[in-house]
């Protein structure tokens, strides 16, 4: 004999979970755009087409203080079975030549955001805007994991960042620096911290890196050794702004 009861409970997930796909299939892409502008108030998205289930904006960029960084073409999808637990996650993708982007946002009825397996590569010139400074290579960097709200602060975090075949024009000339990488992590107060290092390369690097909640600037503290086939020019700036704390070793503080 057939337990109705043992049916109800299914029967009614399943008509939750088809209205919610009713909904949200028929919900125009803009709302998409505009609800994302709302949560993260410095990235917009133009030209949405398609629904607040699947869509693409044709073009997007993301605001970093008085810069603005290029995103191109942006498409998303969002994730059916995040919204039975009311939070909904949306994988997303964006490209431009040589800058691809991609991972999964999360939006927390508490306010919070998280941002999972977040995968990005592009050439050094697109922060050029933020740090203005003359430098080629390549850059990467993955976000396994990062929670942070509305205003910026940031609970969780676990990140990795490279700058392969780094080159950078400095002391009148271009100077070939290396690869390096650096991890970051959540600082117990709402910012970041981030240690950096060589891979491979001419300068030997041990840097803390820190990013304090609220600020714009980040400060650095640690170690920069250039082995002996750096330029002399390199060592020599180094011997003037920085402390030697070991032989061929200097203490770089900034700012």
């Amino acid at each position: 004999m057939i337990n109705f009861k043992l049916l109800k409970v299914p029967f009614i997930v399943f008509l939750i979970l088809y209205f919610l796909y009713l909904v949200v299939s028929r919900t125009p892409a803009a709302w998409a755009a505009w609800g994302v502008h709302q949560a993260i108030p410095s990235l917009w998205l133009s030209s949405a087409e398609g629904t607040l289930w699947r869509g693409q904006a044709r073009s997007a960029q993301v605001d970093i203080g008085p810069a603005s960084i290029p995103l191109g073409t942006v498409n998303w999808r969002l994730n059916p079975w995040s919204l039975l637990v009311l939070k909904p996650c949306v994988d997303f993708s964006t490209r431009l030549p040589r800058q691809t982007l991609e991972g999964e946002f999360c939006q927390h009825l508490n306010g919070k955001m998280t941002i999972r397996n977040l995968s990005v590569d592009a050439p050094v010139q697109v922060i050029e805007q933020i740090n203005p400074i003359d430098a080629s290579g390549v850059i990467s960097l993955q976000v396994v994991e990062a929670e942070f709200d509305s205003k910026a602060y940031v609970s969780r975090l676990d990140g990795r960042f490279s700058w392969q075949n780094a080159r950078a024009f400095a002391i009148e000339s271009w100077l070939s620096l290396g690869t390096f990488a650096a991890t970051a992590s959540e600082d117990g107060n709402g910012g970041v911290s981030a240690k950096v290092f060589d891979i491979e390369g001419p300068y030997k690097v041990d840097l803390t890196a820190g990013l304090k909640h609220g600020e714009t600037g980040w400060l650095i503290d640690g170690t920069i050794a250039p082995d002996a086939s750096a330029p002399i020019m390199v060592a020599q700036f180094l011997q003037a702004f920085g402390e030697e704390v070991a032989e061929g070793s200097y203490r770089i503080q900034w700012p």
